[in-house]
Order: C-alpha cells, then sequence, then structure tokens
C-alpha cells in the first residue's frame, strides 16, 4: 500500500502515533492509545476496544483497506465523554492477578500452584459477571 511504514517494535509507540495520519493494528493496545489520542484507527481483528462509538473503523479483512483508510481519514474522533465511561467500564471489570499465574508454565510450577492459579481466575471472573 502506498504511504504505509512497518515499524520497528522497538519503536516508542507514543511518538509514532503522534506524527501519523492513521494507526492500523489487528488487535494491540496501539489501537486504544491513538483512539485515545484522537488518531483515527483501524482495526483488523477484535480488540476490546473496537466498540467504542467514533475513531475507529473496524474491518473482517484486509481487502476493503482503501476504503477504510479514506473513510477513517474523514471520520469523527471519540468523543471525551465515550473515552471516560468505555475506560471506566473497564476500570470497575478489572482485577488484580499476579503474573506469574498467567505465564507459568506446567513445567515450572506444581500442581498446587497451577490449581491456585485456575481458581484465583475463576473466583475473579465470576465476581466481575455477577456485578
Amino acid at each position: 500500500i502506498p504511504g504505509v511504514i512497518l515499524v520497528s517494535p522497538d519503536l516508542d509507540s507514543h511518538e509514532m502515533i503522534q506524527t501519523s495520519s492513521i494507526i492500523t493494528t489487528i488487535t494491540g493496545t496501539t489501537g486504544l492509545e491513538s483512539v485515545i489520542i484522537g488518531k483515527p484507527t483501524l482495526v483488523i481483528g477484535d480488540p476490546y476496544y473496537r466498540h467504542i462509538d467514533h475513531g475507529i473503523i473496524h474491518l473482517e479483512d484486509h481487502s476493503s483497506m482503501s476504503e477504510a483508510i479514506a473513510a477513517a481519514l474523514v471520520s469523527k474522533p471519540a468523543e471525551d465523554e465515550d473515552l471516560i465511561q468505555f475506560l471506566g467500564a473497564v476500570n470497575q471489570l478489572s482485577f488484580t492477578l499476579p503474573s506469574r499465574y498467567i505465564w507459568t508454565t506446567s513445567a515450572q510450577a506444581n500442581d498446587a500452584e497451577m490449581n491456585t492459579a485456575a481458581t484465583t481466575l475463576a473466583q475473579e471472573l465470576i465476581e466481575v459477571c455477577k456485578s
């Protein structure tokens, strides 16, 4: 695609967003950051933030990329109130789970640790679903 630049994963994402006309991602948090900053954002995957009312154009696949870019460049950015509500909901539904519970493999942990991780995650998810 003419004018598209693939960047190194080591690039400062905030600098990249600030200097870009549009951001395209599959599901990355760079997409959410760009919506918050007010940059038009294309998402090809199904990120949790894709339902923010404005500032995001969702594509099922890359076949309509040209049309999506044109639409995104004239799209209205997300309203501050919408972002506040969205981020507030994410915060309200979030819970603390030590990263070792997520990133430990069965080869690195014993059965008791894995059971604790599964139980903790299940309990937290049940609480979130109840609220």
